[in-house]
């Protein structure tokens, strides 16, 4: 099948690029103008995984129509838009554009096209009305988000929803879906702001690393459990397995969705040097959630997927991926040596 990503050159476009290229696919990318912060995992396996890359805007419908219609995909990805809290709040006028106008111009690319297409748009783990209750929040919980990123992302949601249920803009060759993930890890991401990200950059600088709060606990994951799902998801709505409008979360076990930032940073820190470590508030740290689950359950009943890369495994790969880097050795061998091993041991239980 052809596969085209938008947002290709970011931190979860890399792996899906090379995940799915691992699994023999052809993968057609798509990436702004301004090349982002984290293109450097892209232009750094770009060569290896052959995949052509075109510069676009995402809220040009127009251009996209243009690009589509040249492409012809199978399934198309949606990862493009501005992915961290901290910008947002600087930035909310382009952090809305990108993550709601540019979804509904992506959407709107597609009113003509004729061939048979899933669209799967990634949106956030944030897009709920975060009620700081320990209860894993499903698909049907309410939308919401008190920072310009999560509302973004909730926006997107019902954008997404309202594109296919009020407007009829799609003919039945057309399936969409969007994708809720858990606080993604992995080797080569270098976004501001995040954990991990920050975490290696300190390692450098010899500079004392402020942790805002230590006790949140997320849904932690290894990139590749989401990038599988997303994977799945996409094929289930081309084949007709699962019908479009579908929401789904992707994210760990229940069971395992109660560690907190100390314990990633526990976990995280025996493989480098002496890090200091300074826990204390801060304004963004007091926007952010404290509790935040994700249930998986309608992705397990609706693709037989569930997440397969433990706690322990994935700060495991992500740590070693980074040690790695540092040590000046290939990202793309390092990235095509985990993935496969995840499809030889987990892949055929995906599908």
């Amino acid at each position: 099948m052809r596969w085209l990503i938008t947002g290709a050159t970011g931190f979860k476009g890399a792996w899906l690029s090379a995940y799915l290229k691992a699994k023999g696919e052809t993968v057609v990318g798509l990436c702004g103008g301004v090349r982002k912060r984290n293109a450097f995992l892209f232009d750094s396996i770009h060569k290896e995984i052959d995949a052509p890359l075109f510069q676009f805007d995402i809220c040009d419908s127009t251009q996209l129509e243009e690009a589509i219609n040249t492409l012809r995909p199978d399934c198309i990805v949606h990862l493009a838009g501005q992915a961290l809290v901290s910008e947002s709040l600087s930035a909310p006028e382009e952090t809305f554009r990108t993550n709601v106008v540019g979804t509904v111009s992506l959407l709107s690319a597609l009113k003509e096209y004729t061939d048979r297409l899933a669209v799967v748009c990634i949106t956030s783990d944030k897009c709920y009305e975060n009620k700081e209750w320990p209860w894993p929040y499903r698909e049907s919980d309410t939308l919401g988000g008190k920072d310009n990123y999560s509302a973004s992302k909730a926006c997107a949601e019902l954008a997404v929803r309202s594109m296919i249920q009020s407007y009829k803009v799609f003919g039945s060759n057309i399936k969409v879906g969007t994708a809720r993930a858990g606080n993604v890890i992995g080797g080569g991401d270098f976004s501001a702001n995040r954990l991990i990200p920050d975490f290696v950059r300190h390692l450098d600088r010899r500079e004392v690393l402020t942790i805002r709060r230590p006790n949140a606990t997320r849904p932690w994951q290894h990139v590749l459990d989401p990038v599988s799902g997303y994977v799945r998801f996409a094929e289930a709505l081309y084949t007709d397995e699962i019908d479009s409008g579908e929401s789904l979360n992707f994210g760990p076990s229940i069971g395992i969705q109660d560690y907190s930032v100390r314990n990633v940073l526990d976990l995280l820190m025996p493989y480098f040097d002496e890090v200091n470590v300074r826990y204390e508030s801060s304004d963004l740290g007091n926007i952010e959630s404290g509790l935040l689950a994700l249930s998986p359950e309608k992705a397990k009943d609706k693709l037989g997927w569930v997440a397969k890369i433990s706690f322990d495994q994935a700060v495991d790969y992500t740590a070693q991926f980074y040690h790695g880097m540092k040590s000046g050795e290939n990202s793309f061998k390092m990235m095509s040596e985990q993935i496969n091993k995840f499809l030889s041991q987990y892949d055929t239980a995906n599908h």
